[in-house]
């Protein structure tokens, strides 16, 4: 099997995939396991590609935690000698290279909830992201938080992130079954998500307004069809991921080491 010349990956709050792409751009290798904390990246993927043997020709990681530009610059001597050419930027920004090119935003809703739009003149902005403790409202967390606390469960704060979480498809299910509580809390959490949109269409000034939905939760059709619903009035256009975000980040490492 070929092996890769340029490498993505995507370390979001739950999983880190990462893709390999050969000369052509086609995917000759692959990886998915459970995500690594921040701290803990550079180690895991030092064992994972050494047997690349430093011979990519680029690296493109997407990770959680590396908002703040001291923090990629760190991360990225971390993995110095790893590639020839690195690039570092937050999982949610290669979230966005997979759906946009020039403009747009996109709102993810997964373990959390952000949303991240960008101007064709380069302008940023963000909107959520806090935490599940200070805010990510309209994310699985969220959910299922929500649905813990009305129903008089245990919602302390100690239980993992992650372990909450996991009972939004529950809710979802639940809410599809037409259980009142479970559909009153679906659709607050899908205008939630619609008020990040609506938060950076004010802050970006967007003339026309195209968003794409990623995570888990904005993976539903039905799910995400009523996020959209949450928009209207909002002249939208929907946009649809053209492909993942580690494949993005690998073809963009690729241009990079082109030029």
């Amino acid at each position: 099997m070929a092996e890769p010349i340029a490498v993505g990956v995507d370390n979001g709050g739950t999983w880190i995939r990462m893709i390999g792409l050969d000369a052509s751009g086609r995917r000759v290798w692959a990886l998915k396991k459970p995500s690594p904390t921040v701290e803990k990246l550079p180690g895991f993927l030092k064992k994972h590609l050494r047997r690349f043997r430093g011979r990519l020709d680029g690296l493109g990681v997407g990770s959680r935690g590396v908002w703040k530009p001291g923090k990629r610059r760190a991360m990225k001597r971390a993995l110095r000698g790893l590639a020839k050419k690195i690039v570092v930027m937050s999982d949610v920004e290669a979230a966005w290279l997979a759906a946009f090119r020039q403009e747009g935003i996109l709102v993810i809703s997964g373990t959390g909830s952000i949303a991240f739009g960008r101007k064709t003149d380069g302008t940023i902005a963000r909107a959520g992201g806090l935490g599940a403790e200070k805010g990510d409202e309209g994310s699985g967390y969220w959910i299922a938080k929500e649905w813990l606390l009305r129903t008089g469960q245990d919602a302390r704060a100690s239980r993992p992130v992650r372990e909450v979480a996991a009972m939004a498809p529950r809710v979802r299910d639940l809410a599809l079954k037409n259980d009142p509580l479970a559909l009153a809390i679906i659709q607050a959490a899908q205008t939630e998500l619609a008020n990040l949109v609506r938060e950076l269409v004010i802050r970006l000034d967007f003339k026309q307004i195209c968003v794409c939905g990623a995570g888990s939760l904005l993976s539903d059709p039905w799910f995400r069809e009523g996020f959209f619903e949450a928009l209207s009035p909002m002249p939208i256009n929907r946009v649809v991921p053209k492909t993942d975000a580690a494949t993005a980040l690998a073809r963009s490492i690729m241009s990079h080491a082109a030029r």
